[in-house]
Formats: structure tokens, C-alpha cells, sequence
């Protein structure tokens, strides 16, 4: 098994996508303030934590943050073993990360907490700081900019910024008549600007739909010219921006004021993640795309690695359930963790279930036989066979490390 050293990845801001819940409504009073020092101390334990699956990952520092429906694991992936943040009385079922810096976000029930990572202290801002309260059946996006974090509220058709430093919140939405800050599908920050898409899959789409660019100075929401005029995804890239198009491929943007650029045609495949100049997608087995994809390392875009095929059920690897990350993909299927080694063609499947802090696991080899791909099932790794049926890919059985 190969030997793992720490390193510290540069810090990059990550969208996190909140279903239903996670800021509940309602008259919510601010809570009383901790005192400093006692209160607003975070305690990393161990014990049990009960999920039954897992939703996103997401790397800060040296450790990686996984958030489940029972709360959420913090794991050190050189010694493998893990732990739960506890912050005072605040509850973390359905809590979501969003890594700023050094420092990390969480987005709870009645507000959001800025935590230290080099200090293990925090701070709680709620609605009377504030902070919207987003009802059910609403969907925000959350993500790092700048000094602080924005949170857009689709339904209030606003963007608010959140200070690190402690101040109160901000709000902002559009000035005079246009596009209005509602119904956008994917939102990311980029220097001082924040940009909106809502996909647009054909021409015949009205104008308020496509790329738009809001300037937090003026309250300007402007649409952005791309060289392809069907933009469906948006994403980051490194330090910049990764837009999709159904017309023309994918286009990159480094900084502001700067020209979009064509990137390579790997992105033309779903990314799952990238890092150190490689990337991750999930591309389409021919055989039955329907079902399958392949799990493809990118370092040299002329030879694409395909390492093994995963099914489209709840063993894939989704967006924002993945990181590279020591040179591995780490990411969250179901209630597991997988790291895919792409050197030594291993893979590895890690389950929270040790309550004394250890990583369960069980490896897995990837090596090829002849030119036939494996195919993991959660409990296997085989040689897939053409047709074999999507039953393959039903709910594993818990596994004994």
C-alpha cells in the first residue's frame, strides 16, 4: 500500500449545495453568546455517529471534512482515523462545509458558524446578525469570497455577505430594472465579483437566461459573453472559473478582465474534481451509458486513464463528493469513503463505523486484465462484463474491515 505525506494543499473555495432543512424557518431568536474561551471551544471526539449516507467532502488544512445525515466526520488521511466536531449545543445533522481560507463555514439549523481550524474556536451568527432564514423546500447556494462568505437566498432574489470579522451581515440585490437575482443553478465567486448561471440548453431560451456577472460595488447584474452561447455548468477551476457549453466545449476563466479561453476537451466529461494540473471526470461507458460510467484520471490529455467503472446508482462519485487530494482521489459514495490511488492502482473503501476512531477499510487492486476494465460494486472488484445487469449495483451489505 503506498505510503502517504502530508501536504498541505493551497486553500480554494468550494459551492456547496443546501437541500431542504438545513436553515429551517421560523422566529428564530439569537442565541445567547457563548463566553469566550468556554463556549466557543470545538471539541473533536470520538464515538459513534450515525449515517446512512454521505453527502459532500471537502479538504482543509490537512484533514478532510465529510458531512452525512448524522452530522459530520473529520478525518486525518495519513493516520486514517477520524473524529466529530462538537460545537457547544449546536446540532450538526445536515450541517454543510464550505472551506474559506484556512478556516472553515458551517451552515446550520439556525445560522452559520465561522470556525478556527488553528485555534479549534468558533463563532455562531444568526438572525439577529442578519443572517437570512431560508424556509423549506428552498434551495441556497453558499460560498467563500473574499473575507467572508455569500450566501444566495433564490427565494428573497438577494445575495447576502456574512463577514468573517463579526460585523453584521449584508444584503444586496439588483438595481433598476433587468434580470433579477432569482432562479440561478449554480453560483461562485471570483475576485470581487460574483457570477450566476442559469443553464441555457437552447437557443430559444428567453436572454434572462445564461452566464451573468453581479458587481457587489454597483448592485450591476450584467450578462457575460462567452464564446459559446449555451452555457449549462458552472464550476472552479484552480483560481478561476470552468464554464461548460452545450455548443462549444468549455471555456476557463483565470481573473477578472481577462478573456475566456478554450480548456482542454477532457472538461467536456463530467468533473468530479482537480488538482495538482490533473483532473477527474466521470465519462460514459459505451456499452450502456445509461448505467455505468468510467472513473478517468487526466494528468496528459493526450492518454486519459480510465481506472475502473462505477455505476450511475449510489456508488458514484458525485459533484462536490470528491477532492484530489496527496495525489489521490478521495471521495464519498454512499455511506463510504473510496481513495483511488492512481499510481498504484488501488482502491480503497473506508467506513466510519469504529467508534474508537479508527477507519475501517478494505483495499481493493485495479490492475487490468488485457484490456478489460473492473467494476466495483461496493463489496467487489471484477471484470465487467458487457450487459450485465444494473442489479449489480443495488444497496451492499455493511462490510467488516
Amino acid at each position: 500500500m503506498r505510503s502517504l505525506q502530508r501536504r498541505v494543499d493551497p486553500p480554494r473555495a468550494l459551492t456547496v449545495f443546501l437541500a431542504a432543512g438545513v436553515l429551517i424557518a421560523g422566529d428564530i431568536s439569537c442565541r445567547e453568546r457563548e463566553k469566550p474561551g468556554e463556549g466557543d471551544r470545538v471539541e473533536f471526539k470520538v464515538g459513534s455517529l450515525t449515517a446512512t449516507y454521505f453527502r459532500t467532502l471537502a479538504a482543509v488544512q490537512d484533514r478532510l471534512w465529510v458531512t452525512t445525515n448524522g452530522g459530520i466526520a473529520v478525518i486525518d488521511p495519513v493516520a486514517e482515523t477520524w473524529t466529530m466536531p462538537v460545537l457547544g449545543s449546536h446540532h450538526l445533522e445536515d450541517a454543510s462545509v464550505i472551506p474559506c481560507g484556512s478556516d472553515v463555514w458551517l451552515l446550520l439549523r439556525d445560522g452559520v458558524a465561522l470556525v478556527n481550524v488553528q485555534t479549534k474556536t468558533f463563532k455562531v451568527r444568526g438572525a439577529g446578525d442578519g443572517v437570512p432564514v431560508v424556509p423549506l423546500n428552498f434551495v441556497t447556494h453558499a460560498v467563500c469570497g473574499g473575507d467572508g462568505l455569500w450566501l444566495y437566498a433564490d427565494r428573497d432574489s438577494a445575495l447576502y455577505r456574512i463577514p468573517a470579522a463579526g460585523t453584521a451581515a449584508e444584503k444586496y440585490s439588483t438595481r433598476g430594472p433587468g434580470r433579477s437575482l432569482r432562479g440561478f443553478a449554480f453560483v461562485e465567486s471570483l475576485q470581487k465579483s460574483i457570477y450566476f448561471l442559469a443553464p441555457r440548453y437552447a437557443p430559444t431560451f428567453p436572454p434572462n437566461f445564461g452566464l451573468f456577472r453581479f458587481d457587489p460595488s454597483t448592485s450591476r447584474l450584467d450578462p457575460v459573453e462567452l464564446p459559446g452561447k449555451l452555457p449549462v455548468t458552472l464550476d472552479r477551476w484552480e483560481d478561476g472559473l470552468l464554464v461548460q457549453t452545450r455548443d462549444s466545449g468549455a471555456f476557463v476563466l483565470k481573473g477578472e478582465g481577462q478573456p475566456w479561453v478554450a480548456a482542454p476537451n477532457a472538461y467536456s466529461d463530467d468533473v468530479l474534481t482537480e488538482g495538482d494540473s490533473v483532473v477527474w471526470v466521470g465519462a460514459s461507458y459505451d456499452v450502456s451509458p445509461a448505467s455505468y460510467f468510467v472513473l478517468r484520471y487526466i494528468r496528459d490529455v493526450r492518454e486519459p486513464k480510465d481506472l475502473v467503472i462505477l455505476t450511475r446508482g449510489p456508488l458514484s462519485v458525485r459533484h462536490g463528493g470528491a477532492v484530489h487530494y496527496l495525489g489521490m482521489l478521495w471521495a464519498v459514495s454512499e455511506n463510504k469513503i473510496l481513495r483511488i490511488d492512481p499510481t498504484a492502482l488501488e482502491l480503497m473503501s473506508y467506513a466510519l463505523t469504529d467508534s474508537s476512531g479508527r477507519l475501517a477499510k478494505r483495499s481493493f487492486q485495479l490492475k487490468q486484465e488485457g484490456e478489460k476494465l473492473l467494476y466495483f460494486d461496493g463489496n467487489t472488484v471484477r471484470p465487467f462484463t458487457e450487459g450485465q445487469e444494473t442489479e449489480d449495483s443495488t444497496k451492499p451489505q455493511p462490510e467488516s474491515p
